[in-house]
């Protein structure tokens, strides 16, 4: 230090004690002051939380310089490569895309309508390669990891059992083919899971502001200073279901299933910031290694076909479809609602990459129901028919002809 060398040549130029005191406290006065960091305090954050939140901040700035692009000016006038589909719809004039590959999708639909079955026969489609419903042609086949939380794993295999069986044209008692047993055995995987896939932060009521800061961590404060919510952060559930995507396998993960979203979010459902941090940490799952596709299905508003609670959670997802009843014309008898109750349809209300209603036509569908389960199937050409019949607005009965005010 410059503040030793200092204190050695005051002591050698000094020629009497006098002039040896003189010359060190020159010497001290004129050395470098540091600065000690305050002692820690009860109510400061503690020092790994500090840590992780350096460690975060510096891979969002990584994550920020990766993403910055320019393009040059024959870049500019190419056009923009196609997105990918998980799914193709059959249309006039060729494929549509269906549901984006690399996206967060919601499925949403009323109690009772078919939600679970639906995302089953999906599944079964992109593990096998067979289109779902005879009209959802999967352009990538490969592992699909199924979450529910209101069906045990033994419940949800016979679930994806009969939709095989509804694709085949099989009774539901039948075996299924080799092939299909081989595919699920190696490409699906079924998990039982339930709670919040993001964990409020939570810090010391006597956190100040700029303590909070200072550690990393986004506080919202009430009247009077009072702590209302912390920042949030992704919980063990997440985590784990990231590492486990990011660990591959034999085959790439393609497409990631949730069922339903109220059991995996924490938050209040009419809170638009909490539904897209929610979203945001569906994404995650997105941009894991394989950037498999995520469906995560939701319950519809009463008498809608939105979704449930805040519109983050429509507006934030690239994707939403929606499966339902068929609503009985105005007046029908209570013979053609019993005949349209098993009729479904679903229908791609929104699509950010491809055509979405009504230029992509719904897929009508029909309920099969047994002694320990239901699945969905497209209905045949009799049945459309009859369909197209029972939805018919009735017709108006002939009435008086109104009478002539101005009479001759």
């Amino acid at each position: 230090m410059s503040g030793e060398r200092d204190f050695a040549d005051a002591a050698k130029a000094a020629a009497s004690p006098e002039g040896y005191l003189d010359n060190l406290r020159d010497a001290m006065s004129a050395a470098p002051t540091v600065e000690l960091p305050p002692p820690p305090t009860p109510e400061a954050p503690p020092l790994d939380l500090v840590a992780l939140a350096r460690a975060a901040a510096d891979e969002s700035r990584a994550k920020v310089r990766a993403e910055l692009r320019t393009y040059t000016a024959t870049e500019w006038q190419q056009p923009a490569p196609p997105e990918l589909a998980l799914f193709e719809l059959d249309g006039r004039e060729g494929p549509m895309l269906w549901l984006p590959r690399h996206e967060v999708g919601l499925l949403t639909a009323t109690g009772g309508a078919g939600k679970t079955a639906t995302l089953a026969a999906l599944a079964v489609s992109v593990a096998t390669g067979r289109p779902a419903f005879g009209a959802l042609h999967p352009c990538r086949v490969g592992r699909v990891l199924l979450v529910t939380a209101e069906e045990t794993p033994e419940r949800m295999r016979g679930r994806i059992a009969d939709a095989a069986r509804a694709a085949l044209g099989l009774d539901f008692k039948a075996l299924l083919p080799a092939a299909e047993a081989e595919a699920f055995a190696a490409r699906l995987t079924v998990a039982r899971l339930s709670g919040p896939l993001l964990v409020e932060q939570s810090v010391s009521e006597g956190v100040t502001r700029e303590q909070a800061e200072a550690g990393g961590v986004a506080l919202t404060f009430g009247a009077g200073g009072s702590i209302r919510r912390t920042s949030s952060v992704a919980s063990p559930l997440l985590v784990e279901l990231r590492d486990t995507l990011n660990a591959g396998g034999p085959d790439p993960w393609a497409l990631v299933i949730l069922d339903p979203l109220a059991r995996f979010h924490a938050g209040e459902e009419n809170d638009n910031a909490a539904a897209a941090r929610l979203v945001s940490a569906l994404e995650s799952l997105r941009d894991t290694r394989d950037r498999p596709a995520v469906i995560v299905a939701h319950h519809t508003s009463k008498g809608s076909t939105d979704a449930r609670g805040a519109s983050a959670f429509r507006d934030n997802t690239r994707w939403r479809a929606t499966v339902g009843h068929l609503p009985a014309p105005d007046g029908a008898d209570e013979q053609t609602r019993a005949k349209l109750r098993n009729c479904r349809s679903l229908t791609v209300e929104r699509n950010s990459y491809g055509p979405e209603a009504p230029a992509m036509p719904p897929l009508y569908l029909v309920g099969l129901s047994h002694r320990d389960g239901f699945a969905l199937r497209r209905e045949t050409d009799a049945e459309r028919g009859a369909r197209a019949h029972l939805t018919a607005p009735a017709a108006a009965k002939p009435g008086k002809p109104p009478a002539d005010l101005f009479p001759r």
